[in-house]
């Protein structure tokens, strides 16, 4: 075990609920509005105050694109489409790489929710081999 990890202070990151935003009654329909930059870039710039509050770690939800085949409601975030790539509405993958480098030279570690059990029907892998 990492010598970090007893001590690890996590802090979570849902892009997804940054990204929609959406009120769930009145006073939130008051005061929040839509984020005029990416959920990437406003975490980025909102490291400080992350780190502030105690955090150690970043624990991120999956930031990975999910598919669209057979799709309900929304979708769940945990049918991913591709491993290798950030979802659009969340940013970009440079504006990730960004986030992840500010984060270590501030002495915060990075983590990602992460289930390799778990694809869409229209993963890039099954697209590339329809065997699977």
């Amino acid at each position: 075990m990492k010598s970090w990890i007893p001590s690890a202070v996590l802090y979570q990151i849902n892009l997804r609920s940054l990204a929609h935003r959406e009120p769930r009654n009145a006073f939130e329909a008051a005061r929040e509005k839509p984020l005029d930059e990416s959920p990437l870039v406003y975490v980025s710039r909102n490291l400080r105050a992350i780190k502030q509050l105690g955090a150690t770690v970043l624990y991120f939800m999956p930031p990975y694109p999910i598919g669209h085949a057979e799709r309900k409601g929304i979708g769940s975030p945990y049918s991913i489409r591709d491993f290798k790539a950030i979802e659009p509405e969340y940013g970009t993958l440079e504006e990730m790489k960004a986030l992840v480098r500010k984060a270590h030279s501030m002495g915060l570690k990075v983590i990602f929710d992460i289930t390799p059990n778990h694809t869409s029907r229209d993963h890039v892998w099954i697209e590339q081999h329809p065997e699977y």
